[in-house]
């Protein structure tokens, strides 16, 4: 299962590196949201988590974009303990699960897992 994190704090703890790894999948690591849409253009993606804001854009109209490119892909934000806007966006955009930060890496590897048995 090929995995892209999108966000520099996702990425700066190690957290999901090493919860993909364990569970034996690729990992794309990027920090912007037009980064995430570049790579979203040019590879098939099965799981994105991300972050809730971004330098450049919003977490919801990133949710929105790469939905159009990838409608397939799964989507994990991980968000802080008050995220009632991306809930509300949630409707339309087709999360599919929610982390509170930070993240709990046995859970963590629970969804994954999960996802990756759904897509095989």
């Amino acid at each position: 299962m090929k995995i892209m994190v999108v966000s520099s704090e996702l990425v700066g703890d190690g957290t999901f590196e090493r919860v993909a790894k364990k569970c034996g999948h690729s990992l794309e690591s990027v920090s912007t949201g037009a980064d995430a849409l570049r790579i979203s253009g040019k590879k098939q993606i099965d799981l994105i988590l991300l972050d809730t804001s971004f330098p450049d854009m919003k977490g919801y109209a990133l949710i929105a974009e790469i939905k159009k490119i990838l409608p397939q892909s799964k989507i994990i934000v991980a968000a802080e303990p008050n995220f009632s806007e991306l809930e509300s966006a949630d409707k339309d955009e087709k999360i599919d699960y929610y982390l509170i930060k930070p993240l709990d890496e046995i859970y963590l590897e629970n969804i994954i897992n999960h996802i990756s048995n759904q897509i095989e």
